[in-house]
């Protein structure tokens, strides 16, 4: 599979399922709670074991897709500088962002870790 196609998965699998899967399921449990309906128990069992299943689904997928990085690289360096600026390398799709007395470097590109045997 291609390195875009595995951020895709990864990303699905890491970030965008878990989340949804435990907003709505905690919405769900609260505001029903809130409002003074009650409901079944096997629901509330039902949603706490979706809740559960879905971090050891993300922390099984990220384990098995470690090569692949899901977010940037952020790099923060105390400066001495006074300024306020935003740039951007097209070449190394890098932002650089510089602040009084912090330069921030964001790196967007998409690297793999070294497979070490």
């Amino acid at each position: 599979m291609s390195k875009p196609v595995k951020y895709l998965i990864k990303l699905l699998f890491v970030i965008i399922i878990p989340t949804a899967t435990i907003g709505v399921s905690l919405n769900l449990l609260l505001m029903n709670t809130f409002n003074g309906n009650k409901l079944p128990v096997i629901l509330v069992i039902g949603l706490i074991l979706l809740i559960i299943v879905s971090i050891i689904d993300t922390i099984i997928y990220s384990q098995i897709m470690y090569d692949i990085k899901v977010r940037p690289d952020i790099k923060l360096r105390v400066m001495p500088i006074v300024g306020l600026a935003i740039a951007y390398e097209r070449n190394d799709n890098l932002f650089t962002i510089i602040l009084p007395f912090l330069l921030i470097e964001i790196n967007g590109r998409l690297k793999t870790k070294s497979k070490e045997k």
